[in-house]
């Protein structure tokens, strides 16, 4: 015996009362049903659902009550549920689904719907129709996903308008490599509006302009020149201190020393000068070069290059009269 599920929620939202006693009486009749009994595990996790979603109807609880509704739904997809469906979204002034829902029951149900239900219901769409705004939205890229008030839609290009209810809703916007966006809008009943949104590049990119570099021939020899100075810097002062540690070995009698200690004292000054004048001279010549570099404007020296070119353009020019004509002469 295949299972069944039945319409419980009243066609119209007078008072609270009649809701109750409309939802009871509907609890009792699929609990009486005998397809309740039969089925397998997923139509019984089904009917659970389906039954938790009408006591949390009645005690006004309409978020839960349509988690409820939505499972039982996927577990076994009856186009009755929809109709349940579309009432909860209608409390929760969640138009935009409950107008989705009636649509679709209206269209599954088919001739299984009765003429009075069927009429109620495309009475509600009408209703609801003029509480329902519409958005296009267009991005600058394709398979960007969307999202309005947490619900996914889908990936751009979409079908076509969205429905949604009528007020503020937020528009969320996200693909990989690019920087999300969100966007609130504003959309009146019966409204169409458009929507469009350009996801930017997360990636950052450097460019240059193109201009000529500042650095020259000049600087590669001054930091090389430099870099040789330094060398022979750091050799004389390993010179100097090995002189220095001989000297230090070295031994003589008397209160003056002699002469071959003589010779290393002044072998050990003369490293040591040398070293100092190479490195200093090592620093200057490279402070020099990147100061001189980094101050020179390659830009205007490329101008006053072309000025220059432009007045040896003339380089000579002569003048010459004679009678009955006048000569311009030169080299250009």
């Amino acid at each position: 015996m295949t299972r069944s599920f039945i319409r419980f929620l009243p066609s119209q939202r007078t008072t609270l009362l009649r809701s109750i006693a409309a939802l009871l009486c509907a609890a009792v009749l699929s609990i009486s049903s005998g397809a309740l009994a039969q089925g397998n595990g997923g139509a019984d996790e089904a009917q659970m659902r389906f039954k938790r979603g009408l006591e949390l109807y009645e005690e006004q609880d309409f978020p839960n009550a349509l988690i409820e509704f939505r499972r039982a739904y996927e577990l076994q997809p009856t186009y009755k549920i929809l109709y349940n469906l579309g009432q909860v979204c209608f409390q929760l002034t969640e138009y935009a689904c409950a107008l989705r829902n009636f649509e679709k029951y209206l269209k599954e149900g088919g001739s299984n719907v009765s003429n009075d239900r069927r009429a109620e219901v495309e009475r509600d769409i009408a209703k609801l129709q003029t509480r329902i705004g519409r958005i296009e939205i267009v991005t600058n890229v394709a398979g960007v996903d969307i999202t309005v008030d947490e619900t996914y839609i889908g990936k751009t290009p979409l079908d076509g308008p969205i429905p949604v209810g009528a007020g503020r809703r937020k528009i969320t916007a996200a693909k990989e490599g690019r920087a999300p966006l969100t966007r609130v809008v504003e959309v009146a009943g019966t409204e169409s509006t458009r929507v469009e949104l350009d996801l930017v590049s997360n990636v950052v990119t450097v460019t240059s302009d193109g201009g000529p570099s500042k650095w020259t021939t000049l600087s590669t020899v001054g930091v090389v020149a430099a870099g040789g100075l330094a060398v022979i810097g750091a050799t004389t002062g390993i010179l100097a201190l090995k002189a220095s540690s001989d000297l230090k070995d070295q031994k003589f009698v008397g209160e003056s020393p002699d002469d071959p200690t003589k010779d290393q004292q002044s072998k050990v000054k003369t490293l040591s000068l040398l070293t100092d004048v190479f490195l200093g001279a090592a620093v200057v010549t490279l402070g020099t070069t990147l100061i001189l570099t980094f101050i020179r404007d390659p830009k205007a020296e490329a101008a006053e290059k072309k000025d220059e070119a432009k007045k040896s353009a003339w380089q000579r020019l002569e003048f010459g009269i004679a009678p009955g004509r006048v000569s311009v002469g030169g080299s250009f």
